[in-house]
């Protein structure tokens, strides 16, 4: 009587195509959820901020990009780049609160230039007050699904001059 004493080739393969299968699966998720992860961490800083903004506002009567200057200390290891700028080493920042028409505090996952995901408040005393947007690169599969998973909706596109591409699609996250 001969004695099983391992697999055949056959239940290998089966093995290593059910793993395969698996990964395939999985992996798309795990993108997805690595940057949403990424955004995420950006997102309380743009709340800060925003804050900062509105308090200035509260303050003086207008919005000013200096803002930026009063929510840098609770960036650690950020600098202020230019006026109403913030690099940090993993992120950076805007605050579009001069240009005409805007009045918006965004933040993004990565550097600039690199970045593939954004994230954007309206300022309250602005044409979009109580706004939220996502921004993904147009061409990045990852990114766009980010947004969705974030209830996005499609708002419009535009350009981000610092993000990978300078194209990108415009989500709407609340109603």
């Amino acid at each position: 009587m001969q004695k099983n004493l391992g697999f055949t080739l056959i239940e290998l393969l089966v093995v290593v195509l059910i793993i395969g299968i698996l990964s395939a699966v999985a992996l798309p998720q795990y993108e997805v959820a690595v940057e949403k992860a990424r955004l995420a961490k950006v997102m309380p800083m743009v709340k800060s901020l925003k804050d900062s903004a509105e308090v200035y506002y509260m303050a003086n009567g207008e919005y000013k990009d200096e803002a930026s200057t009063l929510a840098i200390d609770g960036l650690p290891g950020c600098t202020e780049e230019a006026v109403g700028h913030v690099s940090c080493p993993d992120s950076w920042f805007n605050m579009l609160t001069n240009t005409p028409g805007l009045y918006n505090v965004g933040g993004y996952s990565g550097k600039e230039g690199q970045a593939r995901l954004g994230y954007q408040l309206g300022l309250d005393h602005g044409p979009h007050a109580g706004m939220i947007w996502c921004l993904a690169v147009q061409n990045d599969v990852v990114a766009n699904r980010v947004c969705k998973s974030m209830g996005g909706t499609v708002f419009g596109s535009g350009s981000e001059g610092g993000m990978k591409g300078g194209a990108v699609t415009v989500y709407r996250l609340n109603p």
